[in-house]
């Protein structure tokens, strides 16, 4: 087999080059978008070579690539619900792939799902572990990732989607109507009904509520860490702030109130609070110790001398 160490510095240095220009592309479509660059070093050097004289080194899109938590949940999701087809599923690891991703010590298992024309590449690492999804996280971030899915059967589509909706009972569901985007082959498709749309819309997040309240009701008597955001709207006498599985502005909130003489804590602080109340989407909770709190600036503002 071909490695790296085997090629001359010329090679090497072409496909280092490669490699970089690879994650940058990667970086810069910020979706997860793998274009058609094989995790293979022979066909590394081969596009290598066509960079070289003058070839094309990029020819087409091979697969949407995005990295997931859970391998097994995910590949139930696209199968069960989106009806993808598993084409492969492998686990890899090596100093090849090592450099190719930039992660020392790195096990991936990489699994290829198949709808139409179109693959979805799913990444799971199994070592070392990735951060998680930032609890500020927004939908215009640039790592957030999102794919649409052309169905043939609309209402056979959504009849499943409500089915899983049940069946999954997710933490956190967002439901939005789709809207065309120009220059999309999508854009160009016949949409659903505004009424119907909004219907099943407001269907979905009826079911997901329902859900949502069950789980927040287990939650009484727990104890969360809670990032403080400030003063809450809903009363002068109470803090809110969103525990890590909480998105800013998308997932509820958790309201805070403090025990008799405790000293409030401030915006950006950590805090462990004990869950007292529960709503639809939101938590009540009471504030039991302050974890870490934010660093404070001191702002120094400048001298001024006397006017002569």
């Amino acid at each position: 087999m071909m490695t790296i160490d085997t090629l001359t510095p010329r090679w090497r240095r072409a496909i280092g080059a490669l490699m970089r220009t690879r994650l940058a592309l990667a970086t810069a479509l910020a979706a997860g978008l793998w274009l058609a660059v094989e995790p293979s070093i022979a066909s590394s050097a081969r596009r290598a070579a066509e960079l070289a004289n003058g070839q094309p080194a990029v020819s087409a899109v091979d697969a949407v690539g995005m990295t997931v938590d859970d391998m097994d949940r995910s590949v139930a999701f696209l199968s069960d619900v989106l009806t993808f087809e598993k084409i492969s599923d492998v686990e890899v690891t090596g100093s090849e792939y090592e450099r190719l991703q930039g992660v020392f010590g790195l096990r991936m298992r990489i699994v290829r799902m198949k709808l139409g024309e179109e693959i979805l590449e799913l990444t799971e690492y199994l070592a070392p572990k990735g951060r998680p999804v930032p609890v500020d996280a927004r939908s215009n971030d640039r790592a957030f990732q999102h794919v649409a899915i052309i169905v043939s059967d609309m209402d056979q589509a959504y009849a499943r989607l409500r089915e899983f909706v049940e069946e999954a009972r997710f933490d956190h569901l967002g439901v939005f109507t789709y809207s065309k985007e120009e220059g999309t082959h999508s854009g160009t498709l016949d949409e659903v009904p505004a009424k119907i749309a909004e219907q099943r819309r407001r269907d979905l997040m009826r079911r997901q509520r329902t859900i949502s309240k069950r789980r927040m009701k287990t939650l009484v008597g727990s104890e969360l860490e809670v990032l403080v955001e400030g003063a809450s709207d809903e009363s002068e006498y109470l803090l809110e702030g969103r525990h890590a599985g909480q998105a800013p502005e998308i997932d509820g909130k958790v309201f805070l109130s403090l025990a008799d003489g405790d000293a409030p804590p401030r915006a950006g602080d950590l805090v462990r609070a004990r869950v007292d109340s529960f709503a639809d989407y939101d938590l009540g909770a009471t504030v039991v110790a302050t974890i870490a709190r934010a660093k404070r600036t001191k702002l120094r503002l400048p001298v001024l001398g006397s006017a002569r």
